[in-house]
């Protein structure tokens, strides 16, 4: 895996002139061998959905993701992930991304939460996905980012395994707690976002939507 260092962050600034705050980097010398693929994956949507928004004429204000950190550890103690939203004073979860989508003609701008489902584990991606549920229909997400509580957001599922995908959306559609908000939820797999094949998505009640 290839990644920035601190010379290629200068030659930005230096010769291209982009500002160093806008500049992502990791901070250690390497990624986390048991987040490789995860990140790796995680990556291949940043690229997809960018490579989207300028085909489809679209900007994109907000991009964090959850190895963008604020704070500190060494002094403050209080190092968190800039995605990190918070349920209660002792519970939280951490999207993979979170990014806002703006068209010069729209009045809002569009909230996507995202997250990158590697391997097979069906139970912890239903757990993952009642905190989401909890946090949009409870308000959470839309209060830590000032949305109006009128307007709703999309959080988009990408899985590595298909099956996977089609097993959570079986299981979801046996959750009353998914009755009214599966369709925030979009699904489509790791190979499709490689293969370009965005504009295909599937909700969880099994639907197909269109990426918005």
């Amino acid at each position: 895996m290839y990644f920035l260092t601190k010379k290629g962050r200068e030659a930005l600034v230096m010769e291209l002139g982009v500002a160093q705050e806008t500049i992502k980097m990791p901070i250690g010398k390497n990624v986390a061998y048991r987040d490789y693929q995860h990140r790796k994956y995680s990556i291949d949507y940043f690229i997809a959905v960018d490579k989207w928004k300028k085909e489809n004429g679209y900007t994109i204000p907000v991009f964090d993701t959850y190895y963008d950190k604020l704070g500190n550890n060494r002094i403050s103690k209080n190092l968190r992930a800039k995605t990190r939203i918070e349920l209660s004073k002792s519970e939280y979860f951490i999207p993979d991304g979170i990014y806002t989508l703006h068209k010069e003609e729209d009045k809002y701008s569009r909230l996507h939460l995202f997250e990158m489902y590697n391997g097979k584990d069906t139970g912890r991606v239903i757990r993952q996905l009642h905190k989401h549920a909890q946090a949009l229909t409870l308000h959470f997400t839309h209060r830590q980012f000032n949305l109006d509580m009128k307007r709703s957001y999309s959080i988009i599922l990408v899985f590595q395994y298909e099956s996977i995908m089609q097993a959570t959306i079986e299981r979801i559609q046996q959750d009353s707690a998914f009755a009214y908000i599966a369709n925030y939820f979009l699904c489509k797999s790791i190979n499709e976002v490689n293969e370009n094949k965005f504009e295909r998505w599937v909700d969880l009640n099994g639907h197909e939507v269109v990426f918005k």
